[in-house]
């Protein structure tokens, strides 16, 4: 098995090893350059190009979604998310249209959209992308330079309620993205969410990655996705 992505692909790769599985990989935040862009439209590196199998997993991206809504906003927002309209708003939040947060995802995302595209494009056989780990219900803020650098220096959390409904909207871009690319999206494992589709604790990294148990988990899936 063969990882190409971010961060997100940590936990797996710990889990295999735990396991003595063979599963290689590259993280992307590491690779010098994996997308060239002086031709008319942007290439996979070649170098990252040649590395891949004939089953690749992708787990590019996947934290565009906490950047909007891990912290809570100075100016407290909700929306109404199509695919589950019964979950709760935030009492005196100012609504945003649904279509303005998944155009702002969107944005948000063009990197990684771009990434997956170009690998896509390159891939010798199938592509598995990985969605993220969903959200937990309670959460702890991230203390690193570089997401204070992002998101600032606001330390309260969202409401459990919005997190989840960043998530369940970005898995559904990620979803006609694939579509759209000929990849097999693979959603989180069924048995780590809680009846309402919270993360499990015991699945649990940090606020944007699960744990090696997590990993272990999609290890599974991956295996029976690949057959």
């Amino acid at each position: 098995m063969f990882i190409v992505g971010h961060s997100h692909m940590n936990c797996i790769i710990d889990a295999a090893q735990m396991q003595g599985a063979p599963v290689g990989g590259v993280n992307l935040w590491v690779f010098d350059t994996p997308i060239i862009r002086t031709g008319p439209e942007p290439i996979l590196n070649p170098a990252l190009a040649e590395r891949m199998q004939p089953v690749t997993i992708s787990a590019v991206g996947g934290g565009e979604h906490h950047v909007l809504c891990l912290n809570l906003h100075p100016l407290h927002f909700d929306f109404v998310l199509p695919q589950a309209p019964q979950l709760p708003l935030t009492p005196g939040a100012r609504l945003i249209p649904y279509d303005q947060i998944r155009a702002t995802l969107l944005e948000t995302s063009l990197e990684s959209v771009e990434t997956l595209r170009c690998l896509a494009n390159a891939a010798p056989g199938r592509l598995i992308h990985l969605a993220p780990p969903p959200v937990r219900r309670d959460e702890q803020p991230i203390d690193h330079p570089l997401w204070r650098s992002r998101v600032g220096a606001e330390t309260a959390i969202s409401p459990a309620h919005l997190r989840l409904k960043f998530s369940i909207a970005y898995t559904g871009m990620l979803k006609e993205l694939c579509a759209e690319l000929g990849v097999r999206l693979a959603p989180p494992p069924p048995d780590v969410v809680d009846p309402d589709g919270y993360l499990l604790p015991e699945f649990g990294g940090n606020p944007c990655h699960g744990n090696t148990l997590y990993g272990a988990r999609v290890l599974d899936q991956l295996a029976t996705m690949i057959g």
